[in-house]
């Protein structure tokens, strides 16, 4: 089997179609006289996400108990709110703790960790975690079905819980460490037509080999080592993959 991955230098993350600078906005209604004005930054080095069906997001709050729920049930005295939703996260001295968990579904979507301080109603939200996008391709003609990824380092946490820290938007792994992060029922069958998954990460540097990533099929493992990269909020670090 032939297997080839080169990295490809990281560019900013783009969800959705949109102006380049300014921003957008989404009026929610509430009751008949009360509006939740979402306000997404497009600016340069911020980016925007727009709602998908029925998502939700967790709104944050000393006063009160956490409140997970769709757009239309977002309340105008909210303090944070926190995208994807995560009715067990916790607000504590102006930080968020939440989990990025060690087994994950595949996804196919960019799907950022974000945050967003309430203010008169609007919530401006800004990724606080980095993303790592895969792109396989199977090249040799026979049939590859990809049955799991591992995700490893060899020295730094990559999963557990996360303090957010609401102020500068950094992101640190407190609690519940792991050193892996891993995707075990992928079950797709890999194509000419590159195949895309994102893993959100936290933002970390990595030195030359401290990352790899195995890749298990019907067939058996390959694993690749990663060179240097450094993972910052906001921004996708894509890795190119040919089997």
């Amino acid at each position: 089997m032939k297997k080839s991955i080169y990295f490809v230098a990281a560019m900013l993350l783009l969800v959705s179609c949109g102006p380049a600078d300014g921003y957008l906005h989404f009026i929610f209604r509430i009751t008949d006289n009360v509006k939740a004005v979402i306000t997404i930054d497009t600016s340069r080095h911020k980016h925007w996400w727009c709602k998908s069906g029925n998502e939700e997001i967790t709104i944050l709050s000393p006063a009160e108990d956490n409140r997970s729920g769709v757009w239309e049930e977002i309340c105008d005295d909210a303090s944070y709110a926190l995208y994807p939703a995560d009715v067990d996260a916790t607000l504590a001295e102006n930080r968020i703790y939440t989990t990025l968990p060690q087994y994950r579904d595949c996804c196919s979507i960019a799907e950022p960790i974000m945050v967003a301080k309430g203010d008169n109603g609007a919530i401006d939200f800004e990724e606080v975690s980095g993303l790592l996008c895969f792109n396989l391709t199977n090249t040799i003609g026979e049939e590859l079905l990809l049955k799991s990824v591992t995700l490893s380092s060899a020295s730094q946490a990559i999963s557990g819980m996360v303090a957010i820290d609401c102020n500068d938007l950094s992101m640190h792994i407190v609690d519940h460490k792991a050193r892996t992060i891993m995707l075990p029922n992928v079950d797709v069958a890999l194509s000419t037509e590159p195949e895309v998954f994102y893993i959100v990460m936290p933002p970390l540097a990595f030195t030359e080999g401290e990352l790899s990533v195995t890749f298990e099929f019907e067939g058996g493992a390959h694993t690749a080592i990663l060179p240097a990269l450094t993972l910052q909020r906001g921004v996708v670090h894509t890795v190119n993959c040919e089997f």
